[in-house]
């Protein structure tokens, strides 16, 4: 795959949607198997709930729950999404990573807030390092491999 979902999600402007075939030459896919790739991603984001498609094109869903985050695990294996916002670091457990790595841009669902001494607890959803892996939408950049459909879980 010649093109990242992160790569795939900063082509698309926040408001408008943008034609499919706008998307494949601002990501440089002119190869027939680049393009089939292009489809089942965006089939998987659409899936996932992260696109939506219209007569018009392809376009990001406005989620307020889901949240850009990096993520950030120790040598020990505790994982935190920081949020490209700013906002508390968000705890996710080592089953609920959904082949995340580390370093990973994911989007995060928050399943159980924090308490006054603890973080909120989350899911990795859409891992931005390779194609959509899942859980509720989740995006990897780094990944080429399968696209398991979408599982929801909580902490």
């Amino acid at each position: 795959m010649k093109f990242t979902v992160a790569h795939l999600l900063d082509q698309l402007p926040a408001a408008d949607a943008l034609p499919v075939a706008r998307l494949e030459k601002a990501l440089g896919l002119s190869l027939k198997p680049d393009k089939s790739q292009l489809r089942i991603a965006l089939e998987g984001l659409s899936r996932l709930g992260v696109l939506v498609e219209t007569e018009d094109g392809i376009q990001r869903r406005q989620d307020d729950t889901l949240i850009e985050a990096r993520l950030r695990c120790s040598s020990k294996g505790f994982c935190f999404a920081l949020r490209e916002d700013g906002g508390e670091d968000i705890y996710i457990r080592d089953h609920q990573l959904n082949h995340a790595w580390n370093g990973d841009r994911v989007l995060v669902r928050i399943t159980r807030e924090g308490g006054a001494a603890a973080l909120p607890k989350g899911v990795s959803s859409a891992s931005s390092s390779g194609p959509p892996l899942t859980c509720s939408p989740r995006w990897n950049s780094r990944r080429t491999d399968s696209w398991p459909s979408p599982s929801t879980t909580g902490c």
